[in-house]
Order: C-alpha cells, then structure tokens, then sequence
C-alpha cells in the first residue's frame, strides 16, 4: 500500500510540473518542508519514459517516411556522389559527408542506408538536445519534452534526413561537441581528445564547423586544464585537418581544407560589384569583359556555379577554379573597401531571407536557402 501511494505521489508531482512549467525555476525547497513528495526519482523515471515514448514514436514516423519514398536530391547531392566515388577532396568542399555517403551505402550498396542512417542521426540529435536541455539547462520536464518532440517530429528535419545533403551529419556532429564539452566534472584526456576528433569530423563535413576552434580551446582553458589536456585537444583536432590539407594539395596543389571562400564572397558582392572599384589587373580585364551583366539583377549562384558567369570565364583562363578562388577573393575585398555599407546591407539581407525561408515548400531551391 505504502508503494502505491508513493507511486499516487510521483504522478501528482509530475502533473503538478507539466500545469506549472514555472515551479522548477523557483527558490530551492528544504528537504522537511515544502518540497512535493515523489519530486526526485519517480518523476524523473516517468520523464524518462515520455521521452523514450517521444523518440519510438518519432522513429515510427521515420522508418515509415523513408520506406515509402526514395532518397530527395538536390544539385549538390550530385556532387557529394561523385566524389563518394572516388574518395578524392573535391575542390570546393571537405570529403567528410561523401566520406560518410560511401560508408553507408556499403551497409545495402544504395542510397536507402544513407538516408536510414541520417534519420538514426537525426533521433539521436533529438535525445542529446533533450539532455543538455535536462541537465545542463534546468529545463523543466514539460519544457524539455516539448523541445524534444519539436526536434525528433519536425517535419524539417524529416525531411533534411531524407536528402542527400549534409545537414543532418554536420547538425549531429555539432550537437555531439557540444554535449561533450557542456558534461560536468574536470576535462579528462578522453574528453577532451573525444571533443577534437569530434570537431575534426565537424570541419570535415563543413568548413564552417571552423568556428567551433575557439568554444573547445575556451572550454579547456577556463576549466584550467593542465597543458597535457590542452595539447591533446589540438592534436586530436589539428592531425587529422592538417592531414587532410596534404591530401588536398597533393590533389589540387593547394595547402587547405577547400578552395571556396573566394566563389562564395564573389558571389555576395556580385549584387553590387563595380569594375571602377578594382585595380587595373588581367583579372579585372577578364571579369569586366561585359560589365553589364553585373546590373541584370542575377542571383549569386549564377555568378558561382554557372558557365556564362564571368568567374568561370576567370577560372577556364587561369587554369581551374583552385586557382580562380585567390583572384575572386581579392577582387571581393576591394569590392567590400569601396562599399562597406552595401556588403553589410547585403549579408543583413541574405540573414533575413534565411529566416523568411524556414516555411519554404520542400525541393524548392528557398526550401535549401542558405
């Protein structure tokens, strides 16, 4: 009797939590007097449960989807398939995700376990977001519950799963990083080691996994680690990039992780690029052959990925994009020191398109804005 009336409690307790969000976030309760009886560890067994019952129901929904439909493509899925082919760095991004394509698609020799494998990626994002929100957070239970159905049942994120594309990779990958270094307790050898192989692979599937460099070495330094801890970190994480860049040089001749960073600006600048702007130069010369078409209104892919663009014109003189990327990363900058304001009102603009862009129908080139 006494069991089932402790049993009565825990569920009050946890009723109490979900009509009363708020109730966690206040002043602590001593132990004799206020607190609600069952508060510790039967809510959270029940808490657990729902969430357990959350991700089941979220992988039923998965496994269905992905049975009645083949994998989506987009035009850089071709991309990431081919070099999965080879196994070679493309020129213009990691071979992280095809690395990952061509390691699934041993499982079946096709596509469908890729995409099984991004939707696993997926429920497991859902459940280490949960438990950062739960533990290190100090989300209450409702709280924390309706943050994990929004990720494990999104329909965005079903869908992202279902693409040939490596947002649900590098998304894992980063929740993962992140779930490392936000455990408690003292940075150890294995943490911290596991925390820069996790960021290598980070960088590997995108460049932009980068940014991520400073938040690990701040994690170990304001935890005053000792410097063992701190050379593994940069060992785990450099080796394998610094490895990768050799890699890539001996493919394409250049020390680094991809040769992008130029295409992408040029292509932000194009909106209000000006020849007056640039330095007298063979490049100049070869990209303001016809400077009209820099008024026409084109979007900045067609400055990137299309033949008829003047930076492709650029790259078939110099011999490849490799090399074209230097002469597109210069021309940009002076581009940005004649007109500061424009580029800022133009990545100002590209940041409110991305937000107006998250109810975009699916396979539609804003559905994939970035």
């Amino acid at each position: 009797m006494t069991g089932a009336r402790k049993q009565i409690r825990a569920i009050r307790t946890c009723w109490h939590l979900v009509r009363h969000p708020l109730a966690r976030h206040q002043a602590p309760l001593s132990k004799a007097q206020d607190r609600p009886p069952g508060m510790g560890e039967g809510c959270s067994r029940r808490v657990f449960l729902m969430a357990s019952g959350i991700l089941l129901l979220a992988a039923a929904v998965r496994v269905g989807f992905w049975a009645s439909r083949k994998p989506y493509w987009f035009a850089d899925s071709s991309m990431y398939l081919e070099a999965s082919l080879v196994l070679e760095p493309p020129w213009d991004r990691p071979l992280g995700y095809p690395a990952f394509i061509s390691l699934a698609a041993s499982v079946t020799d096709s596509l469908d376990s890729v995409v099984l494998a991004q939707h696993l990626l997926a429920l497991l994002s859902a459940a280490m977001l949960f438990r950062i929100a739960r533990r290190r957070l100090g989300m209450s239970p409702p709280a924390s519950l309706l943050l994990l159905v929004a990720v494990a049942l999104s329909p965005r994120s079903v869908l992202y799963a279902q693409y040939i594309l490596s947002e649900t990779v590098f998304s894992f990958l980063v929740i993962a990083f992140l779930v490392v270094i936000s455990a408690g307790g003292p940075p150890t050898v294995r943490r911290v080691a596991l925390a820069g192989t996790l960021l290598a692979a980070t960088a590997s599937v995108r460049l932009v996994g980068l940014s991520l460099v400073p938040l690990g070495v701040a994690w170990v330094l304001l935890r005053k680690a000792r410097t063992r801890l701190f050379v593994a970190y940069l060992l785990t994480f450099g080796l394998p990039l610094v490895s990768y860049c050799g890699l890539y040089q001996a493919k394409h001749g250049e020390f680094s992780l991809a040769s992008f960073d130029g295409w992408s600006l040029f292509g932000l600048v194009s909106r209000f690029f000006d020849c007056g702007a640039l330095r007298e130069s063979p490049t100049k010369s070869i990209l303001c052959k016809h400077p009209r078409i820099y008024a026409e209104g084109r979007s900045g892919d067609f400055f990137m990925w299309s033949g008829d663009s003047p930076a492709w014109d650029l790259a078939n003189k110099v011999g490849g994009p490799v090399r074209a990327n230097a002469e597109l990363r210069s021309v940009s900058w002076q581009t940005i020191a004649a007109f500061p304001g424009a580029y800022l009102a133009a990545v100002a603009e590209e940041i409110a398109q991305f937000a107006g862009n998250l109810d975009s129908p699916p396979g539609s080139e804003r559905f994939y804005w970035f």
